[in-house]
């Protein structure tokens, strides 16, 4: 599998989706096409690159809901993965062992990506790098 997106090919990429806006229905097709390409070519799809910014959203509540969010690649947490990896001295016996077991997890579900977020983020709040 390629590598997720980089910096150049996310600005390349916000580039295309934008666009979307333009006023020649060629354009818009064009721009469409070129973004469901470049995602193809490096092994992504729309729902690997949305569904982590989604989990990273403050929780809205389920009402009335039953289904539980989809499943993510767990390529799209790997920079979350490799910093607390680095910290492990930081986490305690269940959050070691979690993180250990994501690790080598190909998908994560909502309440896993939900775990690794409150864990990075206070981390960096306790001022890791």
């Amino acid at each position: 599998m390629s590598p997720p997106l980089t910096g150049a090919d996310r600005a390349k990429l916000v580039k295309v989706l934008a666009l979307l806006s333009s006023s020649h229905d060629g354009e818009r097709a064009a721009a469409g096409f070129m973004a469901s390409r470049m995602l193809r070519e490096r092994g992504l799809d729309w729902d690997s690159l949305i569904a982590p910014a989604m989990l990273a959203l403050p929780r809205q509540p389920d009402i009335g809901r039953a289904s539980r969010p989809p499943t993510c690649p767990a390529s799209s947490w790997s920079g979350e993965i490799r910093f607390l990896l680095r910290h492990l001295d930081r986490l305690n016996g269940w959050e070691v062992s979690f993180l250990r077991s994501t690790s080598t997890r190909s998908r994560l579900t909502a309440k896993q990506g939900e775990v690794l977020v409150r864990l990075y983020d206070r981390l960096i709040g306790e001022g890791l790098r």
